[in-house]
């Protein structure tokens, strides 16, 4: 008892300054320096794995364009990364901007070995200008990253393994048919020492004729899609890594079998209990000490399409319609013509009014009492008709779009909530003690007071992509395809 407290006393203050956690398991590029320190170049940002087998990470004021970067190269000794559209270098602590730099993606072959002409991977071997037979015997089906200087190639086979070409004749690279090194994303060559990093997101350094694997820093391990918090931890699902789960500072992974799937998508606290939507359309649930699979197989429709709760229910949207169970019944909503042939999106209720998002027909609101319904779409002033969030609370109803931003309902219509915030908005959250707005979007994470959108800049930060949001009592949780970010209040100019 004393454990789960102290966890919710943790979770509740959160970090006493804006903290970030990146996906650091996608590995993009690799590059040795002189020293023999492996740089990563990983979506959350560059991590450093040092001889001594520690793994240090440059995230937060790392994330060069709100994105981690796609390419990594050594130049006189100094680590430069390149997301594609800027090009930075890291030192004495901190970026420093290339303007003057060409940005540049991955290469399958080191500048240093210009000896080798390998076209951009992945590399079919039938392809034109590919200038190498392959090995003898393998099963791999392409070349999927290499490495090398000017006197041999090291390729890894996509599901075969390592290889090496030297002389002109393949041989197997030495331990290079292990399991684990089927499905090699990035390699890196440096004198004898070898490095790779795999697409399931393990990196393998070889020295001195033996490998090792390096555990990446701590963090979501993934893009981070849903957020909420529940029993003292913080959980978030991942496209990549299944929902990770923060407790008192550590991270775990709740993954099959204990879950149905490895891709949950939303989140939702009821009635003591998490509810997890699997993208297939199963849901779990947890009980603050085990899963249950696949709790509701017997849904109507066959599977859940999104999870909401509103007055007391949990909201499980179907195919043309939804379910709702206030904890002893359940009542079925499948019937409501304005929602037939309808993808259901997202679901809040508000005063007996369930407010029903669709991919095709804006909002839909249903009388919870007497099923009729209203669809309200362009005509009613949304910019487009795909829902992607609700927030129906107290303070009114705010819908985020896939196109046209965020639109706030007005009674007889909807109006834009800003000009200046266009683009999908993926996620919407309050300050529970001012009520602030704050709407997630691909440019960024924005603040809206007075109909008027205010896109965040924090100290030693860039433009963050956006895919969730989470209020806390004392700070904002912020889901990202790079990782997972907290934001305290007060960095945010809030009491």
């Amino acid at each position: 008892m004393a454990t789960s407290v102290l966890a919710w006393v943790l979770l509740l203050l959160g970090p006493s300054a804006s903290t970030f956690w990146g996906d650091y398991r996608t590995v993009t590029a690799l590059a040795f320096d002189a020293k023999g320190t492996l740089w990563a170049a990983t979506r959350g940002g560059l991590v450093a794995y040092d001889l001594q087998g520690g793994a240090k990470a440059f995230g937060w004021n790392g994330l060069l364009e709100g994105r981690g970067p796609e390419d990594v190269w050594i130049r006189d000794g100094i680590p430069f990364a390149s997301t594609g559209a800027s090009v930075g270098s890291w030192e004495d602590g901190h970026w420093v901007d290339h303007p003057e730099l060409t940005p540049r993606r991955p290469t399958p072959i080191a500048a240093e070995a210009p000896g080798f002409r390998v076209p951009d991977r992945p590399v079919w071997p039938e392809s034109a200008g590919f200038p190498f037979v392959p090995p003898p015997g393998t099963t791999g089906t392409h070349v999927s990253a290499v490495a090398g200087d000017a006197r041999l190639l090291i390729a890894a086979w996509y599901g075969d393994g390592l290889w090496v070409l030297e002389n002109e004749s393949w041989r197997r690279l030495a331990g290079g048919s292990r399991p684990e090194f089927a499905a090699v994303r990035s390699l890196a060559w440096h004198g004898n020492d070898l490095a790779l990093a795999t697409f399931d997101g393990d990196v393998w350094i070889r020295a001195k004729g033996k490998w090792k694997h390096r555990a990446p820093p701590p963090g979501p391990g993934g893009s981070v899609y849903g957020l909420t918090t529940f029993d003292g931890r913080l959980f978030a699902s991942t496209f990549e890594e299944g929902l990770a789960v923060l407790t008192g500072g550590r991270w775990a992974h709740a993954v099959p079998p204990s879950m149905t799937g490895r891709h949950p998508r939303e989140l939702v606290e009821f009635q003591g209990k998490l509810y997890v939507r699997q993208s297939t359309g199963e849901v779990d649930r947890f009980d603050r000490k085990a899963w249950t699979r696949n709790v509701f197989p017997w849904l109507l429709r066959g599977s859940s399409t999104c999870l909401g709760d509103g007055e007391g229910r949990l909201l499980v949207g179907q195919f043309g319609g939804w379910s709702e169970f206030d904890g002893q019944r359940w009542s079925h909503f499948l019937d409501v013509e304005a929602l037939q042939g309808q993808v259901v999106t997202a679901l809040a209720s508000d005063r007996g009014m369930v407010w029903v998002g669709t991919q095709q027909s804006g909002v839909v609101a249903v009388d919870r009492k007497t099923k009729s319904a209203m669809t309200l779409d362009l005509r009613s002033g949304l910019g487009d008709d795909w829902v992607r969030r609700i927030l129906a609370d107290t303070r009114g109803l705010v819908v985020g779009l896939f196109l046209s931003g965020a639109y706030v309902w007005q009674g007889t219509g909807f109006a834009r909530l800003t000009s200046n915030l266009e683009g999908e908005a993926t996620g919407l959250a309050r300050n529970p003690s001012t009520g602030t707005l704050y709407v997630g979007s691909r440019d960024g994470l924005w603040r809206v007071e007075h109909g008027v959108g205010t896109l965040v800049e924090l100290p030693e930060t860039t433009a963050m992509e956006v895919q969730a949001l989470h209020a806390t009592p004392l700070g904002l949780w912020v889901g990202m395809p790079s990782g997972l970010g907290y934001l305290p209040w007060a960095a945010l100019g809030e009491p």
